[in-house]
């Protein structure tokens, strides 16, 4: 497998993205007015910060890496974090996805390509959540690859009940 790959025609694909961006920009600002549990998150900032990030990622061209996921319930006492798994992406597809520790197939279906977890964040933002942030505990924005734009790590709590969170960390990326 390739570390990186150019898509020969990415143009529509990256228009789709933007546009589907712009909507999610849009009803998020529409939605956030008036929430009160949401007080502490500055949706404006947050959009910007994963458009622009997406935009980057994007704008690298990569459809051919791996990565590992790990994805952890944030506020679900009776719940169970699924097993980390290393996920193959080929031209821009899930084509493999492994538990990290044993290396035994998984199903596809766990894991993502980065296109789709900046679709689930920007999705979960207009949900207007009363926490986003990088971790749990913390208040800091999501990070962010520096190189190549993909989230790193980011949480959140779409509200006051209990199992609404998840907190998605994404490592060893190549």
């Amino acid at each position: 497998m390739e570390n990186s790959g150019k898509m020969a025609n990415n143009g529509s694909l990256k228009n789709n993205t933007v546009a589907f961006s712009v909507v999610v920009c849009l009803l998020t600002a529409l939605t956030a007015c008036g929430d009160s549990e949401s007080e502490g998150v500055d949706f404006n900032e947050l959009n910007e910060l994963i458009i622009k990030n997406q935009v980057g990622w994007n704008n690298s061209g990569l459809i051919n890496y791996a990565f590992s996921l790990q994805r952890l319930p944030g506020d679900c006492p009776t719940a169970d974090a699924l097993p980390t798994v290393d996920v193959i992406v080929e031209n821009n597809m899930v084509t493999a996805v492994k538990y990290k520790h044993s290396g035994e197939d998984a199903p596809l279906s766990l894991g993502m390509t980065i296109d789709e977890v900046f679709n689930e964040q920007l999705r979960l933002l207009n949900q207007a959540p009363k926490q986003f942030s990088a971790t749990k505990s913390g208040t800091e924005l999501p990070q962010f690859d520096l190189d190549f734009y993909y989230p790193k790590n980011y949480y959140v709590d779409i509200s006051s009940a209990d199992c609404d969170a998840t907190q998605v960390n994404i490592s060893d990326f190549i």
